[in-house]
């Protein structure tokens, strides 16, 4: 389950999954967001917390989701997407801010830190 919060003071969307997750659930949940706010041209950053869930994703999923991503890099191309994830499953945003280099990912074991990333000056 993905539930998310819109910070609207510092374009940041947070979104936040508990439960079982796979590849399906995190496509859905970006479709989902994505068909919201596709034209809110004030998103400055997503951060995904998956500290909460049970992430069944493996390197091989990763291919699924940034083709996803990358069907919509007109809208993350200009946003950071912090991952808040515990290890070993840390490997996953890891490989995906290495080999997917276009896109600004980078992953955090607290929200906290993720935030401070986020709504940090480029």
């Amino acid at each position: 389950m993905m539930n998310h919060i819109f910070d609207k003071e510092n374009g940041i969307i947070i979104r936040q999954f508990s439960g079982k997750v796979v590849v399906e659930t995190v496509i859905a949940s970006w479709v989902e967001i994505f068909n919201l706010l596709k034209d809110d041209t004030s998103i400055k950053g997503i951060l995904s917390d998956f500290s909460q869930a049970d992430f069944q994703l493996d390197p091989p999923d990763l291919k699924t989701l940034m083709q996803y991503l990358r069907s919509n890099y007109d809208f993350f191309r200009n946003v950071r997407l912090a991952v808040v994830i515990d290890n070993p499953k840390v490997a996953i945003p890891m490989i995906a801010s290495t080999e997917y280099p276009e896109f600004k990912i980078q992953a955090f074991s607290t929200s906290k830190a993720a935030m401070e990333w986020l709504i940090a000056k480029i």
